[in-house]
């Protein structure tokens, strides 16, 4: 399926198929979480399952080289090296020992900062499996070096179980994102920064009882310096307040417009749903609207071919001339136009009659 968009978004992507990755498919799957897909880039798997439907939800051969968030959608955007296009809710990053947590990938959360760029003093996550700016994004690192199979089995159903009761927050919120709060994960990262410089850090260092993974360049970083054990002890609720359940409405800035629309190139006239805005722009005195086509093919098939010039029209308004400018990392094509808006804007005088007139 090269080049193609894997049918159907999913509410859980993990990727890595090893024991960590296997072990929390099982809890989505005890979860009744039924809507979930395991890429795993390795043809191995770690004890493989091999009854109920849980091995037709494992692709393999897929390495993943890119995760991007859509913020108006709250979906991720999974792109592997072979083409392929796989749309989640939420994703879910297992790391298994002798494997970098974010090797060879881009991963971009809010604002399209990346992962790397986040970690360039060094990585922190708070309780190892969540980073402020990236939401809806899980990490499982395992413990290093080898504590012992039962010490890492420990561990990965620990913190399979405490991102299942995120999962569960979000659904009782019915929220679409959910985010570690920022000063939770200032707090958390100042005292983990206090920890590594501590005697603590080189006592657990001894007795092999800290999680790692990638820091700047490649070096190994901490995730937690404690004991697997009292990590697992830290993970066994989860605190509510330590999260920010929200829905894309929530957040979604105010515009002039969302709604239906029709375009125009041509002959042509494809139905849409547009999202606009606009301004006066005090330089030239004229109005700028702008705003994004919802991801559509036909739109995109538009701006590919350098059909930039289009008209917009909006239920019972007239067309007015716009210009197709770029297409977005997830499919939307962003619209502008300068003069009449396709929308009705109200003067202040409007908006001040009515004002009174409902007093």
């Amino acid at each position: 399926m090269t080049g193609q968009e894997m049918a159907g978004a999913v509410d859980v992507l993990i990727i890595g198929a090893g024991p960590t990755g296997i072990r929390m498919a099982r809890a989505l799957d005890r979860a009744g979480i039924a809507k979930f897909r395991v890429l795993e880039r390795d043809g191995a798997l770690g004890r493989a399952p091999s009854r109920g439907t849980l091995p037709s939800r494992i692709h393999r051969g897929r390495e993943v080289t890119a995760c991007e968030f859509d913020e108006h959608t709250d979906r991720w955007r999974v792109t592997t090296a072979g083409g392929e296009v796989h749309h989640a809710r939420v994703v879910i990053r297992a790391h298994d020992l002798g494997r970098d947590l974010i090797a060879g990938q881009r991963i971009a959360g809010r604002e399209e900062r990346t992962l790397h760029q986040r970690w360039s003093g060094g990585v922190e996550a708070f309780n190892a499996v969540a980073v402020h700016g990236f939401p809806n994004l899980f990490l499982m690192p395992a413990p290093v070096p080898d504590g012992g199979t039962l010490s890492r089995r420990r561990t990965g159903a620990v913190q399979a179980r405490y991102i299942l009761r995120c999962l569960e927050l979000m659904r009782r919120h019915g929220a679409s994102r959910i985010e570690v709060r920022a000063a939770v994960q200032r707090e958390f990262n100042r005292w983990l920064r206090q920890e590594r410089t501590g005697t603590a850090v080189r006592s657990d260092e001894r007795a092999g009882g800290r999680l790692a993974g990638p820091a700047a360049g490649g070096a190994p970083g901490v995730f937690w310096v404690g004991s697997p054990r009292s990590y697992r002890r830290r993970l066994r609720r989860l605190n509510p307040a330590h999260f920010d359940c929200t829905t894309w409405h929530d957040r979604e800035p105010e515009h002039a417009y969302h709604g239906p629309a029709t375009l125009s190139a041509g002959e042509r006239q494809l139905p849409v749903t547009v999202t606009l805005s606009g301004h006066v722009e005090p330089i030239d005195g004229k109005y700028h609207w702008y705003g994004r086509v919802h991801a559509q093919e036909e739109v995109a098939a538009l701006q590919r071919a350098n059909r930039s010039g289009v008209s917009l029209s909006l239920p019972g308004r007239q067309a007015v001339p716009g210009r197709l400018v770029e297409r977005d990392p997830w499919g939307h094509v962003r619209v502008a136009g300068t003069g009449t808006p396709p929308y009705p804007v109200e003067t202040l005088s409007e908006i001040e009659a009515e004002a009174a007139g409902a007093g």
